[in-house]
């Protein structure tokens, strides 16, 4: 199933979809892999039924698919291009995506209703548009469950941004001309903010920066925020956070559990539930992911497939080769099951 996927993209505009299997080994396992980007793959995002995968490309490419079930061939919806490439993609629950763009402007893209190629300016000039006061670092759509949205075919959209704030903004279905003003603001880190996340139910949000600081907040309580200083900001704070509800069967009703990864590569978990603080668990142990593979890779923009360069394994502690370096990776989880991972 889609949800079982996780998406890999690298710098060489390699995508490889991993399928998880929580009884078989490996319990990851190569399903798919093309070169989908003539440039390095910077943002990915799975829509939330997780059939369809939005692409992200460092010069501004974008590339829609839909992931079919059974395991077969991804297909190619979508291939727009932006003047530059986002900073946040975020999908909307009526199948749109949510483009956060460097010089605080938000783009809602048809997503997965488009067909074939647009060029920037086509893009541009047909996408509903808003400006922010700052621009977004990260942003989500707010669930139908916020008290706080307006209706009337508007977006909810809860921004982390570059003020160090997040912010609530309405988008209308046709954009607007003006900066908008912002319907809730509240401090959210000391240092520079660098992901924004929602949880799978719609019930949280977390915040991560270099401040080290994880910030999980309930979507309809904004203004009250428990902060989990887990992270060395020295080190350069933290870099994600993933929040999944928490599915043993000893967890208390309504907990969820906080992932987040640090720059130095430690990851945290930590558990938390409405109204009751939050609890730190023991950090996973550093773990280098390593990629070796010496075989050709297709590519689905009509080149012909180009080698993929790897070095010589040096050991356990090797770096990674540059050729295959990870630039931004994304899983959509399984509600269905009893596992919760990041």
């Amino acid at each position: 199933a889609p949800s079982m996927l996780i998406a890999l993209g690298t710098a060489d505009g390699v995508l490889r979809l991993y399928e998880r299997r929580l009884e078989e080994f490996p319990l990851l396992m190569l399903g798919w892999r093309r070169r989908v980007l003539r440039t390095s793959i910077s943002k990915l995002a799975f829509s939330s039924d997780g059939a369809h995968l939005a692409i992200g490309g460092a010069d501004g490419s974008m590339m829609v698919m839909e992931l079919p079930a059974g395991g077969n061939e991804p297909l190619v919806l979508s291939h727009f291009e932006l003047p530059t490439a986002p900073s946040s993609i975020a999908w909307t629950a009526g199948g749109k995506l949510l483009l956060a763009m460097p010089d605080a402007k938000v783009l809602l893209f048809p997503g997965s209703e488009e067909r074939g190629h647009t060029s920037a300016a086509e893009t541009l000039a047909s996408t509903p548009t808003i400006t922010l006061q700052s621009a977004a670092i990260d942003l989500v759509e707010a669930p139908a469950s916020y008290s706080g949205a307006a209706g009337g075919g508007s977006v909810t959209i809860i921004a982390l941004c570059t003020d160090k704030s997040l912010h609530v903004y309405q988008m209308p279905p046709k954009g607007s001309t003006a900066t908008s003003i912002p319907t809730e603001s509240y401090p959210a880190h000391d240092k520079e903010p660098m992901a924004l996340t929602l949880s799978l139910d719609g019930a949280f949000v977390a915040s991560v920066g270099q401040d080290g600081l994880v910030v999980v907040r309930q979507v309809n309580s904004l203004s009250e925020r428990t902060a989990l200083g887990l992270h060395d900001s020295v080190l350069g704070g933290a870099s994600c956070v993933c929040v999944v509800p928490d599915s043993s069967p000893a967890a208390p009703e309504g907990s969820h559990i906080v992932y987040s990864c640090g720059m130095d590569g430690v990851m945290f978990m930590a558990t938390t539930r409405p109204s009751s603080g939050s609890e730190t668990l023991l950090p996973i142990p550093r773990r280098p992911l390593k990629l070796v593979e010496v075989e050709d890779v297709p590519a689905v923009y009509g080149d012909e497939p180009q080698p993929v360069a790897v070095e010589e394994d040096e050991g356990e502690d090797a770096e990674p080769p540059d050729e295959l370096t990870i630039t931004e990776a994304t899983l959509i989880i399984n509600a269905g099951t009893q596992e919760a991972s990041p």
